[in-house]
């Protein structure tokens, strides 16, 4: 996390009241793993649906082993046939975020990856990297998901901004974060 101020970077344009209000600046790049994390938050219900069906698939087996031949043993091989089926689906979105994030070469990751720097203050988020700089309002926040991992903070436009717990460093500033978080509701 680096802190340092440059001149080049936004600043408030009311400076009496920069001098009152409280700002975190903070820079960082986001890993594989707080994109996979990220994802996973918001897929659980798949995660929690491959477990299930795994369950129902390994005592639907049991079930078909200990059986005798007749009818329901047909019936059984169609239910875990169904469940597997679900399951090799579920599975199947995990394995895809999981391929996307780690092994193809997906110009979205990487443009997620690549080091941003944060300023947080009273106005909003602002977000900037060497091409870009993007404002976000408080107004403009929808919602502000609390994991033990980070902060996703979603905006109208269906984009979130991941900031990793991590990246506060000084506790100062993730207590100045979440005063901010309360002050405006979210």
């Amino acid at each position: 996390m680096d802190k340092k101020i440059n001149n080049n970077k936004p600043q408030n344009k009311d400076n009496s009241r920069n001098s009152q209000e409280k700002t975190i600046q903070i820079s960082f790049s986001l890993t594989r793993a707080d994109l996979l994390w990220y994802n996973l938050y918001f897929i659980r219900w798949i995660v929690f649906g491959a477990i299930v069906l795994i369950l129902f698939f390994l005592a639907g087996l049991v079930w078909f082993l200990n059986t005798p031949k007749g009818d329901l043993q047909t019936a059984i091989i169609w239910i875990v046939i169904g469940l597997a089926a679900g399951f090799s689906v579920c599975m199947g979105s995990i394995v895809a975020i999981i391929l996307q994030i780690y092994f193809i070469k997906s110009e979205t990751v990487a443009k997620a990856m690549t080091p941003k720097s944060y300023i947080i203050n009273s106005q909003g988020i602002t977000i900037y990297d060497k091409r870009n700089q993007i404002n976000r309002p408080w107004v403009q926040v929808m919602n502000v998901i609390r994991t033990k991992r980070g902060f996703y903070i979603q905006t109208g436009d269906k984009i979130s901004i991941v900031l990793p717990r991590r990246d506060f460093k000084d506790p100062k500033d993730l207590q100045t974060f979440n005063d901010i978080l309360v002050k405006y509701k979210l």
